[in-house]
């Protein structure tokens, strides 16, 4: 489940690290002609998807802060100086028509993560597909 979840999240955002060798990287090994930038990316992943976990672990409620949390994992030694921060310009999604909310309108998009019995569904949850 951690190798799907690194690797497939990357590929949207342009890494090039295949699942094999994700899972080569995961394991602490660098491949050659790859990034710093898609080796953190491959790390900085599980480590949020470690962090997920703990929290439904221990039944966590999802907060505002631990959102930036994940964040912050994911861009860790990327770009730490917007990381675990609301964007503060506009972006698009090249090749869709989907829309981002304006950066401006971003922050109180917050309360849309409450579903009924509070911050989704009032516990963190996760969905594990078996490999």
């Amino acid at each position: 489940m951690k190798i799907l979840s690194c690797a497939g999240p990357g590929a949207i955002e342009g890494n090039s690290l295949t699942l094999k060798e994700t899972k080569v990287v995961l394991e602490g090994i660098a491949v050659g002609g790859k990034t710093i930038r898609e080796h953190l990316e491959a790390i900085n992943h599980r480590e949020a998807i470690y962090f997920v976990e703990e929290l439904v672990e221990k039944g966590q409620i999802l907060s505002e802060c631990q959102i930036k949390s994940i964040h912050q994992l994911v861009l860790k030694n990327i770009d730490d100086k917007h990381a675990g921060t609301y964007r503060k310009n506009n972006v698009i999604i090249s090749s869709t028509d989907h829309h981002l909310p304006d950066a401006i309108h971003f922050s109180p998009f917050y309360p849309l993560l409450r579903l009924p019995g509070g911050p989704i569904g009032g516990r963190v949850f996760t969905k594990v597909k078996p490999l």
